[in-house]
């Protein structure tokens, strides 16, 4: 008799009848998996000579299965790594901390699986539809000897191509989306609570109602992406240009919420090259050179110029709250009235800056620590240097310098109110 015909979903055009089974068929490595999916077809169907696919702890691994119909397989534990997976049906299946690290799941259904733990670090998914599937981390068993050790592992999504996708209602509790390709995507009322989706492409998704307390999108892209209604409640959002984003109704409460005002567009395309340097570790775009240049009056808040360079820039009244400037150089700049309030200071260089009346007030100016090499047996510690610097009326209240360089600054009617200075320092206000 016949094998019975799969259910085809509409939104997939339909295989050919018996494709999967015939590319299985060709190799007699795969026989066995062949006859399995056979049963697995007429278990499907109700038929009482059917059984349901059972591939525990499997080993998939390079193997070519377009098409193959997985729905409401038994794959716990199974690796799919490198394999061409397009077009797969892995609906209701068990995949619980399954393995599809780089592999191909283009156009590939995976509604309502069990995903928790799940491996897809750089998988392709363009396309695929992940409606209502579970990705929340999972608790796994290890055996050390004899001893029993349990471990929670989060779903690792790092890189994975998710362009058009549709992962409406997924539940994706502290999954690892960084560098992730969302554009375009749908996820309308997942659960994302404290999911990384640091250096992520969001553009042009929609995320209406989704639940997003604490989730990191540092560096994230977000060009028309919708977050109407959203949950973002203590989000990270540094160097994410969210007036580029649709908020009306997101509750970004205890959420830093960075902006850029008053930039040219050789600025904003300067700044993006350099979020994007941060964010893929200086593996692409470029570390920001703003040396000599115009930054009067313009507003970069909450955003990771780390590393970037302002020396002899004009930066008057220049607004830089709340931003990470670890070892920035400010050289010989203009920064008279500039605003650098909570901002972290580690290692950055303000020798011979003109900082009058500039507003430093809980900036964190402590020492960072160099590690000049992996073979190197000591680390540099690299403190914040203001040598020479005119530090005139400026605003220190509550920050941490007391391990700054302050040799030769100016530091005359200084407010130091609860601010941790050096001795040198001190020494200064003492003679003033």
């Amino acid at each position: 008799m016949a094998t019975p015909p799969l259910p085809v979903t509409a939104q997939r055009p339909p295989a050919p009848a018996g494709a999967g089974s015939r590319v299985l068929a060709a190799d007699p490595r795969m026989r066995a998996l062949a006859e399995a999916l056979r049963q697995h077809a007429l278990f499907l169907a109700g038929r009482r000579d059917g059984m349901r696919l059972d591939r525990r702890m499997t080993d998939f691994g390079r193997m070519a299965l377009n098409g193959v119909p997985f729905r409401q397989g038994i794959l716990t534990g199974s690796t799919f790594a490198e394999a061409i997976l397009q077009g797969c049906d892995f609906d209701f299946s068990d995949l619980f901390g399954a393995n599809f690290a780089m592999a191909d799941l283009s156009d590939a259904t995976l509604r309502k699986a069990d995903l928790r733990g799940a491996n897809f670090s750089e998988t392709v998914m363009r396309g695929a539809i992940l409606d209502g599937a579970d990705l929340r981390p999972g608790q796994f068993i290890r055996w050390e000897g004899t001893r029993k050790r349990t471990e929670e592992r989060a779903a690792d999504l790092h890189g994975a191509d998710l362009s058009g996708a549709s992962l409406a209602g997924v539940q994706m509790d502290r999954a690892d989306l960084s560098s992730a390709n969302l554009s375009n995507a749908t996820l309308s009322g997942a659960n994302l609570f404290g999911v990384n989706l640091s250096g992520a492409d969001l553009s042009g998704a929609t995320l209406i109602g989704c639940k997003m307390k604490g989730a990191v999108l540092d560096g994230a892209r977000v060009e028309g992406t919708n977050f109407a209604g959203c949950d973002m409640r203590a989000a990270s959002l540094i160097n994410v240009a969210m007036d580029r984003a649709l908020t009306e109704g997101a509750n970004l409460s205890d959420t830093l919420v960075g902006k850029r005002e008053g930039l040219t567009p050789e600025i904003e395309e300067i700044l993006d090259a350099h979020v994007q340097w941060i964010v893929s570790n200086g593996r692409k775009g470029q570390r920001a050179d703003f040396s000599g240049r115009s930054l009067v009056g313009v507003s970069i808040t909450a955003c990771d110029l780390s590393g970037a360079n302002f020396s002899g820039a004009d930066m008057r009244a220049t607004d830089l709250s709340d931003s990470r400037l670890m070892l920035a150089d400010f050289s010989g700049a203009k920064l008279m009235e500039a605003r650098f309030t909570r901002c972290l200071l580690r290692g950055a260089r303000f020798n011979g800056a003109d900082l009058r009346s500039v507003s430093l007030r809980e900036a964190d100016a402590s020492p960072t620590e160099l590690v000049a090499s992996e073979k190197a047996e000591k680390s540099i510690i690299w403190p914040t240097r203001f040598e020479q610097a005119n530090l005139s009326g400026a605003d220190l209240r509550g920050g941490r310098f007391d391990s700054a360089v302050f040799s030769g600054a100016i530091l005359d009617g200084a407010n130091t109110h609860g601010a941790r200075l050096p001795a040198e320092a001190a020494a200064l206000l003492t003679q003033r």
